[in-house]
This record gives structure tokens, sequence and C-alpha cells, in this order.
């Protein structure tokens, strides 16, 4: 059975899912989607028909979109899709009959990681004759085609690699989802992180800085991808150097991280497996300091459980803590520079500034607030979009983890309804988000004091956040109900969380009357937050609509307004959505558990029956429904 017995049994059990094929089906909608949007933007700017001179640049537009779409694609399911493959198999208490058999450590690790990258390889293969065929429009050279296909199958290479060795290291699928995520952010950013640091003014550090984030910067897609429209987007041997580089130097990245998990996967396991848990030292003393301070159980024992104990350990905390010292530590550096030079000039100008051009904000005295804002505008969507994937994630593992930790019994045993539990599992979930939430809105408080941003944008964006991450959250606790491995429905909300996002805004966007180009990109919800970030004098805009009666809203002909318009039908959509998902999850936690549904009433009536007697229980019940 070459390449290995895990490849063919992987193999085998991936090919007859159902759901990987509704996922390919799904990509190559979103393709067509992507495709759509450009050309109704491009055919709208040009009156309704492309001329045919402009054709060539149509399509450079439609390949630099799907190009795009596919990264973003790689960049968000690769670590879902990987990251729990060994993981899971410890948590399954499997991976103890794997290390027992006669398989060595590089046929279990690179057969899961062949299969899960020849799975990538046909979703991405979706996309490979679009984008053939927009060589036959003219503009895109077939040298672009095959560079960036090659460019997005190293990156899910690498992506892949660096998640199956974390999965080696981690304990549970949870943690090593939660740590491939924070390596690929600090991956992504620690090249600009690195390049804002480099002002010390002393010529050696900052040199060996900045050569570091070049070096690191070479194997990244985002560096890359600046490059190229910097350097201009077409075919050459120069400008496609940057290309070139990143494609070698993440097979090279990939191919040792590949044969390091593959190496490391016998004695970490064998480690772990005789290691005693329990802390000691500073660990110890910082575990009982902790204890406690956890407040009482009081009535909702369910709730007190998810918020007190389900804390992220081992792996996953180290690397929150780099992500904590790089990129807090970046953001603190600039959020407090940028907030006290927007005050000086608030305090010396008044609060409100002027709108106009770089120029007219220099001759008035708001330059540094507009930077700030521009700062704002930028840093906001990131933090959101981190904590969206803790809030899904989180969500993903919430019921599944009681299956692995033999746990599902005892809960499902209790008193407690479907309502505490899966609310709790919900707030639970949400709850892991709340310091990057908090960070939000201290940036934005620091915005308001300084007049930098309108005031109407700190309820927003509140409100944005609180409804996208409740509909994270309520999609990640309906999937983990209905499955039993964490790493699968972690996967699978990632994966649905992004085709809603893509398919979803995009139909809006379509739905336009500007198209693609007012909306600057497909909306994603980090955009949607980005557009809450207004200026001071962001209603002035509204001023000269002539705004047409409610059921003719859709006739309204200002961009400012449909984006208005697009932001408030997204808060519906996703609010509505979430609604959705958190009331079938708890009517259906009953028949998944095995439970006849019993509504609040007729617990109340079950507790109050003395003696307990099935007649009573049976009564209760009875008397509850005809009540409701």
């Amino acid at each position: 059975m070459l390449p290995g017995p895990v490849f063919t049994f992987e193999m085998i059990i991936t090919s007859r899912r159902g759901r990987f094929y509704a996922t390919r089906a799904m990509y190559a909608v979103v393709l067509l989607l992507i495709l759509w949007t450009v050309h109704s933007a491009w055919s709208s700017a040009e009156g309704g028909i492309i001329p045919a001179e402009m054709m060539p640049w149509f399509g450079l537009s439609a390949f630099g979109s799907v190009a795009v779409g596919q990264e973003i694609l790689v960049l968000v399911l690769t670590p879902a899709l990987v990251a729990g493959a060994i993981a899971d198999e410890k948590r399954r208490k499997t991976l103890h009959y794997l290390l027992a058999s006669q398989l060595t450590g590089p046929e279990i690790v690179l057969g899961k990681l062949m299969v899960r990258m020849l799975y990538l390889v046909v979703v991405l293969g979706v996309s490979v004759p679009v984008l053939s065929l927009l060589v036959l429009i003219g503009g895109v050279d077939p040298i672009l085609v095959v560079l960036g296909v090659g460019a997005t199958l190293s990156t899910a290479w690498f992506l892949a690699t660096l998640s199956i060795w974390v999965s080696t290291i981690a304990r549970h699928p949870r943690e090593a989802l939660f740590a491939a995520y924070g390596l690929e952010t600090l991956w992504l950013l620690l090249p600009w992180v690195l390049r804002n640091v480099s002002w010390t003014g002393n010529l050696a550090f900052d040199s060996a800085i900045v050569g570091l984030a070049d070096w690191i910067g070479a194997s990244s897609p985002v560096e890359t991808i600046r490059e190229l429209m910097f350097g201009g987007f077409l075919p050459g041997s120069d400008r496609l150097a940057p290309m070139y580089g990143m494609i070698g130097i993440q097979a090279a990245l990939g191919a040792g991280l590949a044969g390091l998990a593959a190496v490391q996967l016998r004695p970490i396991f064998r480690r772990q497996d005789d290691a005693i848990r329990r802390p000691r030292g500073l660990r110890a003393w910082l575990s009982k300091r902790r204890a406690g301070k956890h407040p009482p159980i009081g009535d909702h024992p369910m709730l007190w459980k998810e918020l007190q104990t389900s804390r992220p350990g081992g792996l996953a905390r180290a690397v929150g803590w780099l992500l904590t010292v790089f990129l807090g530590g970046l953001l603190l550096y600039n959020g407090v520079w940028m907030f006290l030079s927007a005050f000086v000039e608030m305090w010396e100008h008044g609060y409100t500034p002027a709108m106009g051009s770089a120029f007219i904000r220099v001759q008035t005295g708001s330059l540094h607030r507009f930077l700030f804002l521009s700062f704002l505008g930028g840093v906001i969507p990131v933090i959101y979009f981190l904590g969206t994937l803790i809030v899904a994630g989180s969500a993903a593992a919430s019921i599944t983890s009681e299956h692995e930790d033999d746990t599902w019994v005892s809960l499902t045993a209790t008193d407690l309804t479907s309502r505490e539990i899966v609310l709790a599992k919900l707030l639970g979930a949400m709850r892991r988000g709340a310091r990057l939430g908090s960070m939000i809105v201290l940036l934005l408080v620091g915005g308001l004091v300084t007049g930098a941003i309108h005031w109407a944008s700190l309820p927003a964006i509140v409100v944005a956040v609180a409804v996208y991450a409740w509909f994270a959250a309520a999609l990640g606790v309906w999937v983990s109900m209905f499955h039993r491995s964490t790493w699968l429905a972690q996967f699978l909300t990632i994966g649905l969380l992004l085709l809603i996002n893509v398919s979803g805004q995009g139909i809006l966007n379509v739905l336009s009357k500007y198209g693609f180009a007012s909306m600057d990109m497909p909306g994603f919800t980090p955009y949607e937050v980005a557009k809450l970030v207004m200026e001071p004098n962001y209603f002035r805009r509204f001023q000269s609509i002539q705004w047409p009666p409610f059921w003719r809203l859709w006739d309204v002909d200002d961009g400012p307004a449909w984006l208005a318009i697009f932001s408030v039908l997204s808060l519906v959509i996703y609010a509505g959505l979430a609604a959705g998902l958190t009331w079938h999850a708890v009517r259906r936690f009953e028949v998944v558990a095995g439970r006849a549904f019993r509504s609040d009433r007729a617990r109340e009536l079950e507790a109050r029956a003395l003696p307990v007697s099935p007649g009573s229980l049976t009564s209760a019940t009875r008397l509850a429904d005809e009540e409701e």
C-alpha cells in the first residue's frame, strides 16, 4: 500500500464524505461570483459594455481577484484542515495503537499530511480552468497563471506542514488550531512589525532588524503581493523575482517542518504520555491564586464552568504570549504615539477637523487626527478578525470536547436544560474574544477623545462586533453539536464562515448599482467593521442626499448611501442567521443527547413533584405543554 496504510485509509474515508463534494461545488460558485462582481463593476464603469481595448485590463483585474481569493482561502482553511490531524488521534486515544504498530513516524505524519494536501489541491484545481480561460481575453500572460497556481500551492504546503508540526506538539485539537493560527498571524505580520520598530537610531541594530524583516517577508504572500503591486503586476524576469523566491523558500521550509514533525512524533508523544500533568513551582502558585479568585457557582453551573475553567494552555498559551508581546507591543507603541499627537492637535485647533485632501488637512491642523483615523481603520478590523477566529474555534470545540473528554454522558444525565447548556457554550465561546473586544473599545474611546472619529462609530462598531461574534459562536456551537471530532467541527465552522462571508456579502455587492468598484473589496465582515470607523464629518455627506420613501430605498443613487444601506442589511442578515442557529441548537440539543424535550415550565413542575415518580414526571410535562 504505497505510500503507506495511513495514506490509503485516510484517502478512503475522505473520498466518501459528501461534505468535501459540497465544498468543491461551493468554491466553484464563489469563483463565478467573483467574476460576476468584477464584470459588473467594469461594465457599469464603461456604460454597460466593456470596449475591446479594455478587455486585457479586465482580464488582469479578474485574474488578480481570483488569485487573491485563492490565497485567502488557503490562509484561512489550511490550518483548520490540518492542525487537528495528529492532535485528534491523541484525544481519541488512537495514536497509541498507531505507534504500537510497525508504522513509522514518517508514514503516520506524511500519510495524514499528503491526504489533506491532496484535498486542498483538488479544491484549488477548480480555479485552474477559470484562470486558463482568462488568458484568451488578453492581458494575462500564461506565466502569471502558472506562478499564481504555484504560489497558492506552495503557501498551502508551508501552512500544512506548519500545522502538522504544531499538531504533533499540541495535546488537544483546539490548542493546535489556536497555535497554528497564532503562528500564521506572526508569520504574516511580523515583517511589518519589525520595520516599524527599526527606528532606534543605531545603524547596526536597525540594519539587522530590517534584514530579518526582509528575510521573513520573502516567504510571506502578503509582502510578495505588496512588492508586486508597487513594482507592477506584469511579467518580467525582475518583477516576478519575489514570487519565484517565495515559492522556493516556502517549499524548502515546508519540507523541513514535515521532516521535523515526522522525527519528533514518537519522542514528543512518549514524553507527554509519561509526564504527570501537575503544576509545580510558579505555575502551581498561579493556579492556586486563580482558583481562589473564582466567584461562587451560583444558580448557573454550566455558565460558571464555561467562563471559569475552560482556558487555553500549553502551546496555545505560549503562542498567545508571543502575539501579545510582538503585536500588542507594536499596537501600544503606535497607538499611544498617534493618540498623543492627535490629542495635542485637537487641543490646539479644536475638536472637529476639516475634510479634504492632505494639503487642506495640514493647513487646517487636522493631519494627525486623519492619520489616527487611518490607523484605527486598519487595526480594528485585524483585531476583530483574530477575535472571530478565536470565537469560532472555541465554539466549534464546545460540544465535541465533551465527547472527547468522556463527559458527555455525565453532562446529559444532569437536570440541566438544553437552553442552559447551549447558551452557556455560546457565551463561553464569545468570552474568549472579550480581551480583543476590550482593545477595540479602548481604541475607539481614544479616537473619540481626540476627535479623530465620529461619535456614532463607537456604538456602531460595538453592535457590529457583537452581532458578528454572536453569529460565529452560534455557527460553531451548531456545527459542534452534530460531530464528535473537534478538528472536523473547527474546519467546517471556519469554512462555512468564510463561505457565508464571501457569498452573502458578494451577492450584496453584485446588487449594488456601483458594483465591485464602490465596495473596494468583497464584503468580508472585517471590511464591514472598517466602514464603520467614520470621520467626524461623516454625516455631512448625507445632507445633500434626497432620500426616497422606504419602499423605494433601492433607487438611491449615491455611493455613501449605498454603503450605509449595505451595512444595515449586513447586520440584520447576520443577526437573523445567528438567532436562527441559536434557536435550532437549543431545540435540537435534546434530540442529539437522546433526551425528551423539556421546557423550563416542565422542569420547574418536575422539581416540585414529590415524591418523584414516572407518573408525576409525565403529568408535569403534560401540564406544562397544556399551559404553553
